[in-house]
């Protein structure tokens, strides 16, 4: 090709002449005059739109131009040739010698080099646009100045402005057309994430490239909204200015939602909203309440939904538009918020994840296939638990109601039957007895023997007081919380089929025979039954003063208690055993200590000890000393090297995952990207579910300390509520902004719908999934028994028994925490993973070996442990990769109702009761899911049976 100014040969790549600097684009730009730039020409982005005319002069650029082809500029920039003109200055498209690039460069008018206004707004200009970085919006580089000219260097970019690529073909066609808008969309989006407003936005303003691509340009009158004075407000194109703008009241967001629905009606009918022959008139036109055509009487086969975008732009009430620009892409035909988001380079809002497109009904025949799948499953658990775990090894026909009362009957018939203003009682599990029927028994069936109860790892405890209880742990009161110290107070053991294991009975704080001619109600101890300012001696008939009248009566060492009262609770006969040395000191102050050996009734091959002592003649201690039993006042539990580094390692993880979690909390508080709503409901929920389980779980007693019970209840749930809230802000948006499919369900159960159709294909998906990880475990461990694993022993779960609504709740509560914290702190942990290594996929395996290891340590760390974990982890880490957060959650909480609560097929069984009433609330929840998956499809209406 031949320069159209020297008629020299250009070669033909070349942008400008060799020998005269001519810009061979520009020059192209003139000719067509009137016609405008053709596809592929170059421009200067950010160039302001340059009068047409009908002339063709190749010397209109010199002629008109500040500066001609082959200026150098601060030694650096080359002029080419000027771009264009505009009431922001001009612009002349230059080589950037030192960068070996093309470039724009930006000059103020001389007519307003001493408007100090003007100059300010020029370098807000390049201020506010270098804080804008995207694809999809023209790039400034930096500030100059020549000789008093100020001037800015941009991208430059070849191709043509939107008005004149409309004017040159036309209306564009549709995918075309929703191309561009989404492009706009994006590229304004990334403006509006930093707090930049454009201000000016129209289609002389979007450049399409040369690769048929929209980018925003022309920042003159963008800034940040703090920035804007009152006489700022109204500035910008009279055309596509939004009603606030025009009336010089405060600009947001939505005010370039306002100017861009008026870009997307030019650009999908080719028409403008508003058309005058003169500016009043335009004025008028806007001010008034004249709405613009309705695209469909322009275009009458455009799309309704289109139609309803540009509508919902160009409402003159604010808050009636769009809330963002993303939401706009995501309205178009085909759109996704979250993709719309990552093709702008942001993080989506969680707005925007819960707002993708409405999907994921599940087909009537896979809704209700899942469902009956999931009511097999379930019965499948509850006929598959009691051979595996351990209460289907133990006799337990005795109810807590028939044990209680046996307990009573045990303290009364040795002979401490005071006052019980207060009472608890509960069940509590060893591992002790497990493991050594596993040390010394490798018979295939020995776990039958636990049917006999005796040994047994479960045990059943009561305890009384003449004192209300008020223990150190509010909400875990046991056998030694509070401590047995008040006078009066008597506890018995007993196996599950009531005999007893150990008994207290804590003796009278003053010696009764030093004090039988002394007050003692003065000394701070009153005999049960005694009356203020009562002589001791006086009361000798009330059966609470047996520790007395023995005193008065007798010798102390010449009292002996009958023990063979106590080895008949506990199904023994004393003449079975033969006496030995004490060797097991009681708490309790004593005058006579007595020990014995022989086997259990019902396991001759198991020795034990039985400890005794007593005090003026009434038992104070009984005490059955099995072979795994550990004097633990005199040696405490040792930890091994290995525990005590993995609870080390736990708790300085806790402690750096608080610290930097409350960190970056702040940060993304003050930034605005945490989901703080969201944050809000899940720490509220939390909060009110630890409380309610404190209230239920909490031994209540009308004393000052009820007082700090409910503080303390109140402190536990408000520190699981912001911890909730601090760990969700910290790290919500990371996984937002990596993984927001993952987490679309979540975020719309979060904001309350739900009746979403994900919502509900998610929760069935996961009850299934939950029951199928549960259904191996059971089937795993009975294989492993099957083998002949000897290193196999029953599972101790679940380790809450329903002991009274108290128990039902907090278990249940533990069923919901649970799951939730899990669940997240994996997924997290696989976030680190994925910003360390890079790679999803290397993440994810990584989560699940470390998943699967966790698992094996704490099924005992065999071989067989570790495949069964790595099923189980394998399942529940492709559940999460392929699902997302919404399905693990689900699955975790259907997992833990068989380590929650016993499960049986016995629906008469005392302990079956906590087990039905979780079961219907899993039934009921899972129906929900799914009536909500089907999406109002009928399920039996005929087509079931066609598909």
């Amino acid at each position: 090709m031949r320069c159209p100014h020297c008629q020299n040969k250009v070669p033909k790549d070349a942008t400008s002449c060799p020998a005269c600097a001519t810009s061979i684009d520009d020059a192209a730009t003139r000719r067509l005059g009137a016609g405008g730039r053709q596809q592929g020409e170059s421009a200067g982005a950010g160039a302001p739109h340059a009068p047409r005319s009908n002339t063709t002069s190749s010397f209109d650029s010199i002629d008109d131009a500040r500066f001609v082809p082959g200026t150098m500029l601060s030694e650096r920039y080359r002029i080419v040739g000027l771009l264009g003109k505009g009431g922001m200055g001009e612009v002349y498209r230059a080589d950037d010698l030192k960068l070996g690039q093309p470039v724009a460069l930006k000059f103020l008018p001389d007519h307003l080099l001493k408007d100090a206004a003007a100059v300010a707004r020029f370098h807000r200009e390049v201020r506010v646009a270098r804080r804008v970085s995207h694809k999809n919006v023209c790039r400034v580089y930096d500030i100059g100045e020549v000789d008093g000219h100020h001037f800015l260097s941009m991208e430059y970019i070849k191709g043509e402005e939107l008005s004149s690529f409309m004017r040159r073909i036309g209306r564009l066609p549709n995918d075309k057309a929703i191309q561009i808008a989404r492009q706009m969309c994006a590229g304004l989006a990334a403006a509006h994430d930093v707090g930049v407003l454009h201000r000016d936005l129209k289609p002389s303003n979007v450049m399409i490239d040369e690769d048929g691509n929209a980018r925003i340009t022309d920042f003159g009158l963008a800034g940040l909204s703090e920035d804007f004075n009152q006489e700022e407000m109204g500035a910008g194109t009279p055309a596509y200015m939004s009603p606030e703008q025009l009336e010089r009241q405060a600009v947001t967001v939505r005010s370039d939602i306002y100017s861009l629905g008026l870009v997307l009606y030019e650009l999908f009918t080719g028409s403008r909203a508003f058309e005058a022959a003169t500016l009043g008139e335009l004025l008028r036109l806007r001010r008034s309440d004249t709405t613009p055509t309705t695209p469909s009487d322009i275009v009458k086969d455009i799309d309704p939904v289109i139609e309803r975008v540009i509508d919902r732009c160009l409402q003159k009430n604010p808050a009636q538009r769009p809330a963002s620009a993303l939401q706009v892409a995501a309205a178009l035909p085909g759109g996704d918020p979250i993709a719309a988001a990552l093709a702008a380079g942001e993080t989506p809002s969680p707005e925007m994840v819960a707002a993708t497109p409405r999907q994921g009904a599940l087909r009537p025949v896979i809704a209700l296939a899942m469902f009956v799948s999931l009511l097999f499953g379930l019965a499948l658990v509850a006929w598959f638990a009691p051979q595996v775990e351990l209460y289907g090894f133990l006799p337990l026909e005795k109810s807590p109601e028939v044990l209680r009362e046996r307990a009573r009957e045990v303290i009364h018939k040795l002979g401490s039957d005071g006052p019980a203003t207060d009472e608890m009682q509960s069940f509590e599990h060893h591992t002790a007895p497990l493991q050594y029927m596993a040390r010394t028994d490798q018979r295939p069936n020995r776990w039958e023997d636990l049917r006999d109860g005796q040994p047994t790892p479960l045990e059943f405890w009561y305890r009384r007081s003449p004192d209300y209880f008020s223990g150190f742990d509010y909400f875990r009161n046991s056998w030694t919380n509070p401590p047995p110290t008040i006078s009066g107070m008597a506890g018995v053991r007993l196996d599950p089929r009531g005999r007893l294991l150990s008994f207290y009975a804590v003796p009278p704080q003053v010696d009764l025979v030093t004090s039988r001619d002394k007050e003692v109600s003065g000394s701070g101890f009153q005999v049960p039954g005694q009356a203020a300012g009562q002589s001791p001696a006086s009361n000798v008939q009330s059966p609470d003063n047996d520790f007395k009248k023995s005193a008065m009566a007798n010798p102390p060492s010449a009292i002996i208690p009958d023990w063979s009262i106590a080895f008949n609770e506990a199904g023994m006969n004393i003449a079975d055993f033969k006496p030995a040395a004490s060797q097991w000191a009681p708490l309790y102050m004593n005058d006579s200590r007595l020990a014995w050996e022989g086997v259990y009734p019902d396991q001759q091959n198991i020795p034990i000890r039985v400890e005794a002592a007593s005090y003026r003649g009434h038992p104070v201690s009984f005490e059955i000393v099995n072979p795994w039993d550990k004097p633990e006042r005199q040696n405490p539990a040792k930890f091994p090297a290995a525990i005590k580094a993995l609870i080390t390692l736990l708790v300085s993880v806790f402690v750096l995952v608080l610290i930097g979690s409350v960190l970056l909390a702040i940060k993304n508080f003050r930034l605005g990207r945490g989901d703080r709503k969201g944050a809000l409901r899940l720490a509220f929920f939390i909060f009110s579910l630890t409380m309610i389980s404190r209230l239920f779980t909490a031994h209540h007693a009308p004393v000052i300390d009820e007082f700090f019970t409910l503080l303390n209840g109140l402190q536990d749930a408000v520190f699981a509520g912001g911890f909730f809230w601090v760990l969700y802000v910290a790290l919500e948006p990371f996984v937002r902004k990596r993984w927001p499919n993952r987490i679309v369900s979540w975020a719309r159960l979060l904001a309350g719908d739900f009746r979403d159709p994900m919502v509900g294909r998610d929760v069935l998906m996961g009850a299934v999934f939950g029951i199928g990880i549960t259904l191996w475990q059971l089937f795993f461990h009975s294989a492993r028994r099957w083998m002949g694993d000897a290193t196999l022993t029953p599972v101790p779960e679940p380790n809450i028994w329903n002991l009274g609504m108290g128990r039902f709740v907090g278990a249940v509560a533990e069923q919901l925490t649970t799951p939730l914290l899990n669940s997240f702190e994996f997924l997290f942990f696989i976030l680190l993973l994925a910003l360390l290594f890079r790679r999803d996929w290397l993440a994810f395996i990584g989560g699940w070996v470390m998943f699967t290891a966790g698992l094996a340590f704490l099924g005992g760390n065999t071989a067989f442990s570790w495949i069964g974990a790595a099923v189980a982890a394998g399942i529940t880490t492709f559940v999460l990769y392929r699902y997302g957060i919404l399905v693990m959650l689900s699955a975790l909480l259907y997992l833990h109702l068989y380590l929650e609560f016993p499960a049986t097929t016995q629906i008469t069984a005392w302990y079956a009761t906590g087990f039905l009433l979780n079961l219907i609330l899993l039934i009921a929840l899972a129906f929900y899911a799914f009536h909500a998956s089907l999406a109002g499809q009928r399920v039996f209406g005929g087509k079931l049976l066609q598909e």
